[in-house]
């Protein structure tokens, strides 16, 4: 009676499936990250959506007051926390002092999904960056009536971007997270969606950028290069410099009027 006897895989014919294996991975890597990061985008999305929601719902309840941005030193409770009761060192619990909580009780609306617990920016340990990936723009503050109702939300154009997700490194980061209000050139928009390259290409390439919140209540993609041409070249006011009553929106270091 013949044997019969099996027969395996020569090494060459191994090294034949891993390349085959290995080329495969090389091709659908940048695609599976791809859909990765729109989903994180999306995500990021839906998160400051919810925000508008909770502003819009805070000025029906406060006769078209928008709410307190949280610069430093505000005495009332402002839409991310109230300054007296915040922790040391900070927590994602310390959002329940602020105004928004009450509309917005899930704390996972409150990080980007890029963005990883504990939230700790070791270079600026006092930072509220523990609380939250978005800031307010700091051109809802009525400085010259710091601890009254702020501005109606009348005041503002329809496209004027209240809510955006800032740099987290970088030029800037000392002001970036030390309050819950930040102006467009002292945090710029995040490259944490679709990065690429360095810091320079970044800013010039229009694929990178983040959602930001509307004030009339819808989520708009803006490029990097978007955010810097209304920084730098203007013409102001614009979207993102949108003061009331200052001719340049904010613009040239008169925001804090």
């Amino acid at each position: 009676m013949q044997s019969r006897t099996r027969k395996g895989f020569t090494l060459v014919e191994l090294l034949v499936v891993i390349g085959i294996i290995a080329l495969l991975m090389a091709i659908l890597m940048p695609a599976l990250n791809r859909a990765r990061e729109q989903a994180r985008r999306v995500q990021c999305a839906s998160s400051i959506r919810q925000l508008l929601q909770a502003l819009h719902m805070y000025v029906s309840d406060n006769k078209q007051s928008l709410p307190y941005a949280n610069p430093g030193g505000q005495i009332p409770p402002g839409w991310m926390y109230q300054t007296a009761l915040l922790s040391s060192p900070r927590r994602q619990e310390d959002v329940q002092t602020g105004t928004f909580h009450r509309y917005l009780n899930d704390y996972g609306v409150w990080h980007c999904p890029n963005d990883s617990p504990p939230y700790v920016i070791p270079s600026v340990p006092s930072s509220i960056f523990p609380l939250s990936s978005y800031t307010m723009n700091v051109c809802v503050v009525n400085f010259s009536r710091p601890n009254l109702p702020s501005y109606k939300v009348t005041k503002f154009k329809p496209d004027s971007i209240i809510f955006w997700e800032p740099e987290e490194s970088g030029m800037g980061l000392q002001y970036v997270w030390d309050d819950g209000t930040s102006a467009a050139d002292q945090s710029p928009l995040t490259r944490r969606h679709g990065q690429a390259g360095s810091n320079v290409a970044a800013n010039r390439d229009s694929r990178i950028g983040s959602a930001v919140g509307i004030i009339d209540g819808h989520i708009e993609f803006v490029s990097r290069k978007q955010w810097n041409d209304w920084n730098v070249v203007g013409p102001w006011p614009n979207p993102v410099w949108c003061k009331p009553g200052v001719a340049t929106g904010g613009a040239q270091n008169t925001w804090y009027q």
